[in-house]
Parts: C-alpha cells; sequence; structure tokens
C-alpha cells in the first residue's frame, strides 16, 4: 500500500505536465535592451587594461538587440511555465573625453536560456501578467573597442568568462491577433555572476578583487501561436 502512495505524488506531477504541453504555445520575440556592467570597486582597469583610466570616470548603457523562441506552458490556469532560448547583447560605453574624441564600448554577446514561471488572467482578449525565474547565459563572443583621436581598434576581450546567470524579473501582456496572440514585453535582468576577471599580468591594488555583474532592461514584442 505504501509503495502506492509514494507514486501517486508522480502521477499528479505527469498528469500535471501532460496537461501543460497540451496546452502549450510556440512563439517568438524581438527587440533590443540597454545594459550596463557594475564594477563593485568602480574600477575597470583590471579588466580592460590601463588605457580606459581616464575614460571610467562616468559610463553610459550600451544599446543591443535582444532575440528568442519561447514556449508556453499552461500549468494551474492562472500560473504558465515559459522556457526560452534566444540571442542577446549586453555591453557597456565608458566616457567620452571630447578633448581627445576617446571612448571605450563593450559588446558581449550571449545565448541566454532563462526558465520563467509567469501568473496572469488565463482567459480574455487582453491578458496581462508578471513573471520571475532564474536565468543562465553562455558567451559566444566579447569585444571591446578603444577610439582614441577618432581611430577605433577593436579587440578580443579574453577577461570575460563563459558564463553568466541571474534573474529575471517582468511584465507582459498577450492580445488576441489571429491564429495567435501579439505579445509585448518589458523585462529586467539581474546578472548575479562576477562576469570578467583580472587581465594576465595586472598587479591588484587591493588584496581582494572586486566584481562585475551585468544589469539590463529590455523591450521586446512578439507573436504566440
Amino acid at each position: 500500500m505504501t509503495r502506492y502512495l509514494r507514486l501517486v505524488p508522480r502521477v499528479a506531477l505527469g498528469c500535471l505536465l501532460l496537461a501543460g504541453v497540451a496546452q502549450a504555445g510556440l512563439g517568438v520575440r524581438a527587440g533590443a535592451a540597454v545594459s550596463g556592467l557594475l564594477a563593485s570597486d568602480e574600477d575597470f582597469r583590471p579588466y580592460l587594461g590601463y588605457e580606459v583610466e581616464m575614460l571610467q570616470t562616468v559610463g553610459y548603457p550600451q544599446y543591443g538587440p535582444q532575440l528568442s523562441v519561447t514556449w508556453d506552458a499552461g500549468l494551474l490556469g492562472f500560473l504558465t511555465l515559459r522556457p526560452e532560448l534566444g540571442f542577446v547583447q549586453r555591453g557597456y560605453h565608458l566616457n567620452l573625453i571630447r578633448p581627445y574624441n576617446s571612448s571605450y564600448k563593450v559588446r558581449i554577446s550571449y545565448l541566454e536560456m532563462p526558465v520563467l514561471f509567469r501568473v496572469g488572467l488565463p482567459r480574455g482578449g487582453v491578458r496581462p501578467g508578471v513573471y520571475v525565474g532564474p536565468f543562465a547565459a553562455y558567451r559566444l563572443d566579447a569585444a571591446g573597442t578603444l577610439v582614441y583621436r577618432g581611430e577605433p581598434d577593436t579587440r578580443i576581450l579574453e577577461t570575460v568568462r563563459q558564463f553568466d546567470y541571474g534573474l529575471v524579473f517582468g511584465i507582459d501582456s498577450d492580445i488576441a491577433a489571429g491564429i495567435g496572440r501579439l505579445v509585448l514585453d518589458a523585462r529586467l535582468n539581474w546578472g548575479l555572476a562576477d562576469v570578467m576577471y583580472p587581465a594576465r599580468g595586472h598587479i591588484p591594488v587591493l588584496e581582494t578583487p572586486g566584481r562585475v555583474q551585468v544589469l539590463s532592461l529590455g523591450l521586446m514584442t512578439g507573436y504566440r501561436f
């Protein structure tokens, strides 16, 4: 009898997943994100080189594309599980010194994989909701462009770690449109990983190195079937 009782939670979970798959919908989203790098000690020289010493007094957000394929699986009517797979570009723009016409731009491309839990209206022509969940990201490319007196010099950034991870917070709404639904999405990605490590040959001033984290705010629109 005890053995059969142990099977009840597994059967219930299986039925829940099957019901979710039956209500699942494939979707695509595209948009742009504004992002920045947060250095705990406000010093990017260990990661980008000493040439940014005069450029890092002020930083500006960097804009980049954000694309994803989504899979929405209804769990409890108002609760939806949404795994995603997408391409995102993060970065940062260090201060422009006008007398020398100099700046430094960081661009990091990731393959990002969020797993989101959404709570929203299960029915209706317009269905607003909120969502939260973790994400993991795999670095595809990282480059830094130093502009000195108007002359750009782009180099691969070897100080960017291979992986990032963190949390996603967002609001969205889908609207009935044809055979599917039009989607509007706004989200905040808060990176929790230290995404950079000091360059080779750098002599640290402090015994404990700082941390560099990625923060981004994105707007997307898309379509879900």
